[in-house]
């Protein structure tokens, strides 16, 4: 068995955040100044696969910074992997598009829209596994 991880740290006082990532999805920041999203792709093997060297290897701390009113954008698989009646997939682009598409977002709206696009995407499809989504905003 296997799990995912990440974790940020967020610095009191300064536009830097240190990430990590085991296998978890790659956060999505909105950058609020150019009104576009990053895709913060690091590597890092999902805890389990590998029990010591492979898996010390591949994860690793690794620093971005985030402005004024950007938004660090963190999400499950269970959210671009939901399916509709056809058996499509929600899937990355989607969200990416969606989260960028948004007209001045705050922390709270991003969650709210992504959570009503899902549903609607569906199409009242049960929901196969977790949605976790986390939104945090620098101020």
């Amino acid at each position: 068995m296997f799990v995912s991880l990440l974790y940020l740290i967020l610095e009191r006082g300064s536009n830097e955040v240190t990430i990590a990532r085991a296998g978890h999805e790659s956060p999505i920041v909105f950058r609020k100044a150019t009104n576009t999203v990053e895709m913060i792709e690091i590597p890092g093997m999902a805890a389990g696969v590998d029990p010591g060297p492979v898996f010390k290897r591949s994860v690793k701390d690794h620093r971005f910074t985030m402005d004024k009113g950007d938004i660090a954008f963190l999400y499950t698989d269970g959210v671009i992997e939901m399916e509709n009646s056809d058996g499509d997939e929600f899937g990355i682009e989607n969200l990416q598009t969606l989260v960028e598409n948004m007209e001045n977002p705050e922390s709270d709206t991003v969650i709210e829209l992504v959570m009503e696009e899902v549903k609607n995407f569906s199409q009242g499809r049960a929901q196969a596994d977790d949605i976790t989504l986390i939104a945090v905003e620098k101020r």
